[in-house]
């Protein structure tokens, strides 16, 4: 049996702080504001801990038609790795090394302030598991789906959602937050998530606060407790985690 507590990278995309809050220029000479060009870019980072995980990933998105804030295809990729490792037995514990990679096509649409994304990809996983009882190693590629959304709340909340699943070892990921925001750059709320594989599952609970360095650029902090909800005795390795997200459109 293999206990994962990794964080996939789709968990921690929806991590990932959310953008927004696009400032006008104002010309000099008392020139009436102009809006800056909209988006057509975007980059993202982070990493998560564990007690007997690390995880970062790295990735960057593109929209086909020059805006990120309309309506329109957008291409996806990120690539995340790290290690994570489980007790054999009480006494014998497995180290892991792992990568991940995706690919991905989706279309973005906007509604009344909700934002909502359909991808469509591929995914390849590699774990360098030397275990040989272990179900999840080697090399396993997949077609991944995931959708996102976005919606305001009223007032000063809103809430996101993301939910994913590759038919690479059938790995699947929820994900949910409600946000307040304190200004226009901080935010603060509660989240959680659900991740698991053909092997294990795990529930995270926990808090996050997304601040805005600049116009176009969030970072965000989160942490919380991580359960494993299927495996038991040496097995269950249980725990408190953070993630550290750093995010910026162009």
């Amino acid at each position: 049996m293999v206990l994962r507590l990794v964080v996939p990278a789709s968990v921690l995309l929806a991590c990932a702080p959310l953008f927004g809050h696009a400032a006008d220029l104002t010309g000099s000479g008392g020139a009436s504001p102009v809006s800056p060009p909209s988006p057509w870019g975007q980059w993202f980072a982070g990493v998560t801990v564990l007690p007997d995980t690390i995880s970062s990933y790295l990735g960057g998105s593109y929209a086909f038609n020059q805006d990120f804030a309309q309506d329109g295809f957008v291409l996806r990729g990120s690539a995340s790795g790290g290690e994570y490792s489980y007790l054999r037995t009480p006494m014998l514990r497995q180290r892991v090394p792992y990568q991940n990679g995706e690919l991905a096509i989706g279309y973005q649409t906007y509604a009344n302030g909700v934002h909502i994304t359909f991808s469509l990809g591929a995914n390849v996983e590699n774990d360098h598991n030397g275990d040989p009882t272990a179900t999840v190693k080697g090399t396993k590629a997949g077609v991944k789906g995931q959708a996102d959304i976005y919606a305001p709340l009223g007032g000063w909340f809103y809430a996101y959602g993301q939910a994913s699943y590759s038919t690479a070892w059938s790995s699947f990921a929820l994900y949910g937050k409600v946000g307040y925001r304190v200004t226009d750059a901080l935010s603060i709320g509660p989240e959680a998530s659900a991740l698991g594989d053909i092997n294990w599952d795990c529930a995270h609970a926990g808090a996050f606060v997304s601040y805005s360095l600049t116009a176009s650029t969030d970072v965000g902090l989160s942490g919380g407790y991580a359960r494993d909800i299927r495996s038991h005795g040496v097995y269950a390795e249980n725990g408190g985690y953070v993630s550290l997200n750093l995010g910026s459109k162009f």
